[in-house]
C-alpha cells in the first residue's frame, strides 16, 4: 500500500511534504498563509509603484501554487482513505493530514510485519 501512496504522491510532486520517513525537520512544509505586501500606495513613485505591482504578482504566482500543493494533498489524502483497510480505517479518521495518516499506519503496518517475521522464525 504505501509504495501505491508514494508513487501517486511523488506524481502529484508532493511526498517530500509527506514522507513518513523523514523527520518533522527534513519535510518540507507549506507555510501557514502567504501574506500580501502591506505598503501603502498613495505616495509611491513609479517606480515604487512598478515594484509593488511585481511584489503583487509574485505573491499571487506564490499562493496559486500553495494551493495547487493543497489541492494535491487533498487527493492523496483521499487516496489513502480509499486504499486503507476497512479494519483500520478508524485508525486514521479525523486525521486531516496525509503524513499523519501515513505515520499511523507505518507503525502499525511495521509492527504487524515485524509481529509476523518473528512467529514465522519462532515456527
Amino acid at each position: 500500500w504505501k509504495g501505491h501512496i508514494k508513487a501517486a504522491a511523488e506524481a502529484q510532486e508532493v511526498w517530500q511534504y509527506i514522507d513518513p520517513d523523514l523527520s518533522d525537520q527534513e519535510i518540507s512544509t507549506i507555510p501557514k498563509g502567504l501574506q500580501p505586501p502591506d505598503i501603502q500606495t498613495l505616495d509611491l513613485s513609479a517606480d515604487e509603484r512598478a515594484h509593488l505591482t511585481y511584489l503583487v504578482s509574485a505573491y499571487k504566482k506564490k499562493q496559486k501554487q500553495w494551493d495547487k500543493v493543497k489541492e494535491r494533498l487533498a487527493k492523496i489524502n483521499q487516496l489513502i482513505i480509499q486504499r486503507v483497510d476497512r479494519d483500520v480505517d478508524e485508525l486514521i479518521l479525523g486525521i486531516s493530514s496525509p503524513r499523519e495518516q501515513l505515520k499511523l499506519l507505518k507503525g502499525r503496518f511495521t509492527t504487524r510485519e515485524e509481529d509476523r517475521w518473528l512467529r514465522l522464525r519462532e515456527t
